[in-house]
């Protein structure tokens, strides 16, 4: 056999085992997890997979009890604010929300608005569901009970949002 005769042989018998080889099933690894706690799009998509875990949000108090620092307490019955194109939005609970059960927060952005399309997280027994800080930005992290259908007026409009429920609650401060 000529040189070329060899190159072509020996490049055809290379093409041929790839071939081979991606006919044969690859062993799967195991899907990596992100660093930190799961998204909320990942709980909600599949709930299943993260009950149990720990979770951590930025939020803010939609709704439910609220004791301030001069020791008072107040009912907090809402959110508005205005998204980066002007809108005005707003939710609050729905009619004959009983504050507190369950406390209803919001994920938020870094500036503490409520991230579009909404992201409820529900707790139940948590008296009061927040105490008053001077910080802005606070996480409220848990561990998932479940995800369960949570209904808030959006705008003036009843809607049905699936939220994630958390047990085992703690605020998370930033460092100083």
């Amino acid at each position: 056999m000529n040189r070329l005769n060899l190159c072509i042989a020996a490049t055809l018998i290379a093409l041929a085992s790839c071939g081979e080889a991606s006919e044969k099933p690859a062993a799967s690894a195991a899907p990596v997890e992100p660093a930190g706690p799961p998204a909320f799009a990942s709980i909600i998509a599949n709930p299943a997979a993260y009950i149990g875990k720990q979770v951590e949000f930025p939020t803010v108090l939609a709704a439910g009890d609220v004791l301030f620092v001069s020791g008072e307490t107040g009912t907090h019955m809402g959110q508005s604010w205005n998204d980066p194109s002007g809108k005005e939005n707003s939710v609050a609970p729905p009619p004959g929300y009983v504050p507190g059960k369950p406390c209803i927060f919001l994920v938020v952005n870094d500036d503490n608005t409520p991230i579009l399309p909404l992201q409820p997280i529900v707790v139940d027994n948590l008296t009061p569901c927040f105490a008053q800080s001077s910080f802005s930005s606070i996480k409220l992290t848990g561990t998932l009970a479940e995800v369960r259908d949570t209904q808030l007026l959006v705008d003036n409009q009843t809607v049905t949002l699936k939220a994630p429920a958390l047990t085992k609650i703690d605020f998370k401060t930033p460092a100083l």
